[in-house]
């Protein structure tokens, strides 16, 4: 093991100083990535939506700034998302909005390799000249299409060469205007999407008018939207819901306390719900609602196919429902039991609302991002909601459900954040609409009360002696298992797809020699992600036997179907005895595999191409110039804002 075990944190969530002198933070490093002045120092548009791509790509998506911040992202034009090459600092960037409206959509990756991303926001934006360049995105289903994978082992083409494109060709969705939609991509590559708001939620003014208790699939099957009764019962507790494709078949849904089941092979019926099945609730604890504003994380533990690929569902974080204090708790499901019920994991070092969990290639999970007390929500800037962050990072290990604290961030996640896997096994964190909170609050542990000595203007009228809200840096983690001094091992060969229950064998390079620590000894599968307000549908780990090892080759299965494995882009890492990953391949799983091999069932596919990787973080390479694509005249432009947005 290379984590030195942690005293759990003291009771009180906010307690973060007094918290400190119990928890040592050890053996992971964070820093934050070299931006360009021209893009805020990082992203350039505001990480609330990050979507990764092949080849370390992101893309960010934000909400149209609002007053009393700048109406127009001086970074961006006014337009509202970014491609980000990751590989290269300082970062590269190319400003590529969408037409309609995609802040508060839902999204997930799709079987082809592009992602889904669906609804969004009524907020239009105007130039000074009344030229709207933001439409209305509430109906809209749209994909982001990267540029086309090239084989393990060619070059990328550089971000001013190339970058993905948005397709906003599919149409509006059936069920109509869908704000904080869940997304999730099912085991045949088709979606469904689950309930939302039609017009923007404000706590203080609800009208259940605005509701939409509604689902359908996407494309449509057995007609259009349906009626479900748990969105209606759990208004306004009913955005965002927790979900994800089980290894049944059915799509689990997770909504305020309620499990529900939805069978995707079954007609709804004329009630909607003749496809719908309940599972148990959550337990009465002293915790809000398990959903936004107070908002936890939801994370698809570990699947082993030494363990028949069990799956198991774990939620972490959210509020105390005795106060507004964040929650410790993590309670898990497992859907295939014989008798599913929730019950009790070991709870959380640190208190937090609005966490985000990654999957790691080892099958541990990083626990980063939130704060200590309050609840999500709000316009930019708007800290009196929240406050509190909490900068610890912490490693949860399912097979010992035990946690560990591995270091201590730098930047401060709070409402509106993200965090993801990249493919040299280290993590990033995105976004904060909240970044002025000191402005606010004075400093990071005070929940009482604001500062009295602070600028009493930086809220609702911000001037220039104030704190921008935006934060754009983008901040790496360094895991514990890259900082060993050990060398990591290789893949030399993988296949660019691969299909469901095929054979593949990759070309490897050991990090020493057979019964070294350095020898390889698991190989794990990965799925790429998209994350938003603490929502992650895409999570997969899956970590298939080794049928065959030697000093340059290893052969394994790929998961028998989409239940088990979605389809879409997967890391493919191997890992040596020491637990060490290798830079991950990314093969893309679904019904078929790569043209020039066999890969049915039992066959094999034998990869082709060649790439040698070395070990490091986030390697730097040479990069071209970012890309322009707005006019020098549309940047300080001025444009509208039509609506407001909690």
């Amino acid at each position: 093991m290379f984590y030195r075990p942690v005293v759990r944190a003291a009771a009180s969530a906010v307690a973060v100083a007094a918290a400190a002198s119990a928890v040592v933070a050890v053996d992971g490093q964070w820093r934050v990535l070299e931006g360009q002045d021209q893009f805020g120092g990082g992203s350039g548009s505001l990480c609330i939506h990050s979507l990764l791509l092949p080849n370390n790509r992101l893309v960010c998506v934000e909400r149209p700034h609002t007053d009393p911040y700048y109406i127009l992202n001086v970074n961006t034009g006014g337009f509202t998302a970014t491609e980000i090459d990751l590989n290269s600092e300082p970062l590269q960037v190319v400003v590529n909005g969408p037409t309609y409206n995609a802040f508060c959509a839902g999204h997930a990756q799709a079987a082809d390799g592009s992602v889904w991303v669906i609804g969004g926001d009524a907020q239009l934006s105007n130039f000074t000249n009344g030229t709207t360049f933001l439409w209305n995105g509430l109906e809209k289903i749209r994909t982001y299409e990267p540029v086309q994978q090239v084989a393990w082992g060619d070059s990328y083409p550089a971000l001013s060469d190339a970058h993905g494109m948005w397709n906003e060709s599919y149409g509006d969705m059936d069920g109509g205007k869908r704000w904080y939609p869940t997304v999730v991509t099912m085991y045949d590559g088709d979606i469904i999407i689950f309930g939302g708001s039609t017009f923007n939620l404000d706590f203080d003014h609800l009208s259940a008018e605005n509701n939409n208790p509604t689902y359908e699939f996407y494309p449509p099957r057995y007609g259009g939207a349906y009626h479900m009764p748990v969105l209606d019962w759990a208004y306004p507790h009913n955005l965002y819901p927790i979900s994800f494709q089980l290894t049944s078949g059915d799509i689990f849904l997770f909504v305020s306390n309620k499990t529900i089941l939805v069978d995707p092979t079954v007609a709804p019926g004329d009630s909607g719900t003749d496809n719908l099945k309940s599972l148990a609730d959550m337990p009465a604890l002293d915790h809000a609602p398990w959903i936004y504003p107070h908002t936890p994380t939801g994370t698809v533990l570990p699947m082993h196919e030494s363990n028949n690929w069990e799956q198991t569902i774990m939620v972490c974080g959210g509020s105390k429902n005795s106060t507004k204090d964040a929650s410790d708790m993590c309670y898990a499901i497992t859907p295939g039991a014989d008798t599913p019920e929730w019950t009790a994991r070991a709870v959380m070092p640190h208190s937090r609302l609005m966490p985000d969990s990654v999957l790691l290639p080892d099958g541990t999970i990083l626990y980063t991002n939130g704060v200590g007390w309050g609840q999500a929500g709000g316009n930019a800037g708007q800290c009196q909601y929240a406050a509190a962050p909490v900068h610890y990072t912490d490693l949860y290990d399912p097979s010992t459900d035990t946690w560990t604290t591995v270091g201590t961030s730098t930047v401060s996640r709070m409402y509106h954040s993200g965090a993801i896997l990249l493919s040299d096994a280290t993590v990033i964190t995105t976004g904060s609409e909240m970044a002025n909170y000191l402005d606010y609050w004075g400093n990071d542990t005070n929940t009482v009360a604001p500062d009295p000595a602070l600028n009493p203007n930086c809220w609702p009228v911000a001037d220039v002696n104030c704190t921008s809200a935006y934060q754009y840096k983008i901040e790496l983690f360094t895991p514990p298992y890259l900082l060993t001094g050990a060398t990591r091992p290789n893949i030399t060969t993988a296949p660019q797809k691969a299909a469901w229950n095929s054979t593949v064998t990759i070309g490897i390079q050991h990090a020493g020699a057979k019964g070294s620590d350095g020898y390889i000894s698991r190989v794990t599968l990965v799925r790429y992600t998209t994350t938003t307000h603490s929502t992650n549908t895409d999570q997969r780990f899956l970590e298939p036997i080794i049928i065959s090892l030697t000093d340059s080759q290893l052969t394994f299965r790929i998961p028998p179907d989409g239940k088990i494995a979605p389809p879409g882009n997967y890391h493919l890492y191997v890992l040596s005895s020491a637990g060490i990953p290798s830079v991950a391949a990314t093969v893309l799983i679904g019904s078929t595999g790569d043209s020039n091999s066999t890969s049915s069932g039992g066959s094999s596919a034998t990869a082709s191409s060649t790439k040698t990787t070395t070990g490091g973080a986030l390697g730097v390479h040479a990069s071209a110039a970012p890309l322009q694509l707005l006019a020098a005249a549309l940047v300080g432009a001025a444009a509208t804002a039509m609506a407001w947005a909690l």
